[in-house]
């Protein structure tokens, strides 16, 4: 084997290496965007609602710091009452900028479990609202468990 022979290899590999290099170091990678969420507070509440009624709730109200974006996280489940509560529910943040919506025939469990949960996420100009709506078209009156947590970005 002639020496120009024996070093094709060597050339190879340093190439190899260098191509690697240079795929892992010169280009940076994709900036990343950290989002820190800030704590505000938790709503959990008894709501009940007459027979073929109708009950609208403020869960937060004007809460700060104002030109935010806001996280809540909303859980609803029926609290007492038969199974078979035909009823809907809305929770709208921030002036109608977000929604989570839900219906419910057969309530599955009764108690403390909250088997509906949504996320909304909306920017607010001004301070955060939160408001439910249950609309009750069962013939009997029910009472839900409401808990919400609230965060800002």
């Amino acid at each position: 084997m002639t020496s120009k022979q024996a070093s094709h290899p060597w050339k190879i590999a340093v190439i190899g290496i260098g191509a690697v290099a240079l795929c892992l170091f010169a280009a940076p990678p994709a900036a990343t965007h950290a989002y820190t969420l800030n704590y505000y507070g938790t709503v959990d509440q008894n709501v009940c609602v007459a027979a073929n009624g109708l009950a609208s709730r403020g869960l937060f109200s004007g809460a700060s710091p104002s030109d935010k974006t806001w996280v809540v996280q909303s859980y609803i489940g029926l609290n007492n009452g038969d199974d078979v509560q035909d009823a809907y529910f809305q929770f709208d943040l921030v002036n109608n900028e977000g929604k989570f919506r839900g219906a419910a025939r057969n309530w599955i469990a009764v108690g403390l479990i909250r088997p509906y949960k949504g996320t909304i996420t909306a920017h607010s100009g001004g301070t955060m609202t939160l408001q439910l709506v249950i609309d009750n078209h069962d013939s009997q009156q029910a009472c839900y468990g409401v808990a919400s947590v609230a965060l800002w970005k």
